[in-house]
């Protein structure tokens, strides 16, 4: 028996390409008949078929953010390189598992956030092989479907507000730190100011980071309450107020110059 047949106890691999030293062993095991899958002619083997797909898909990995695990038993398994958000093309996805049901892709979903190493799609090769011409297809179908979009940003203030003098606790704030360095960003020091437009403005106007977010003591009800006013005073703009959502009906997103 050869080393590795101790372990056999009769078990093949899927898409194990059998050599004369496996049906030796399969013999002395006590079996006579075997029932084996053969490629035919223009046929792509399931590793070299998902390995093909993942390149079409990811034809440069570090410029899309992308790691490409090695094929197994049909399988390719697709990595973000770094923390971002997926940006998937969904008509190209859907596309490409239409050509052939034994070419199938499963990803996550478009702008689904995702840590450094996160897995964001598995390629897989149900049969042991797929035709060339329909896996041509496939690739033509799936070039540019996936990428990871990194932060645009390195940097952020968090402007926090008080009414009264309680200071406001530190869970919002810890809150964001936390969201935000999953993304690479640290947040400037902390900056508490009274709840008044002046107080605001000034904050906004005195921010070091490149993105700034405002956290209120009391709810912005209205596009003309003191944080949308003070953004407007400091000579930046309001471009959207309140979402569908919940939380966040009550937010609203403006620029300060270059800054959001």
């Amino acid at each position: 028996m050869r080393p590795y047949s101790a372990q056999m106890s009769y078990r093949v691999a899927k898409g194990t390409v059998l050599t004369a030293d496996h049906l030796e062993d399969l013999a002395q095991e006590g079996h006579s008949v075997l029932v084996v899958a053969r490629l035919e002619s223009g046929d792509v083997e399931e590793n070299i078929a998902a390995t093909r797909l993942a390149d079409a898909i990811v034809p440069d990995g570090v410029a899309l953010g992308v790691r490409v695990s090695a094929a197994g038993a049909g399988r390719v398994n697709l990595y973000a390189l770094h923390a971002g958000i997926v940006v998937l093309d969904a008509v190209a996805v859907q596309a490409l598992n239409a050509i052939h049901p034994m070419i199938t892709i499963a990803t996550v979903p478009v702008f689904h956030r995702v840590d450094a190493d996160g897995m964001i799609a598995t390629i897989k090769i149900i049969s042991y092989a797929v035709p060339e011409i329909e896996l041509s297809r496939a690739e033509k179908a799936a070039v540019g479907a996936m990428r990871i979009a990194g932060a645009q940003y390195s940097s952020a203030t968090l402007i926090e507000t008080q009414v009264g003098r309680v200071e406001p606790s530190a869970k919002g704030r810890n809150a964001l730190a936390g969201r935000l360095h999953r993304f690479g960003m640290m947040l400037s020091e902390r900056v508490v100011v009274a709840h008044a437009e002046d107080a605001i403005r000034q904050a906004l106007s005195d921010a070091t980071g490149e993105f700034v977010f405002l956290l209120t003591a009391s709810a912005t009800s209205d596009v003309n309450d003191v944080g949308p006013a003070a953004l407007r005073a400091a000579g930046g703009d309001v471009t959207s107020f309140g979402m569908p959502v919940d939380p966040g009906n009550l937010l609203f997103l403006g620029r300060l110059g270059t800054n959001p």
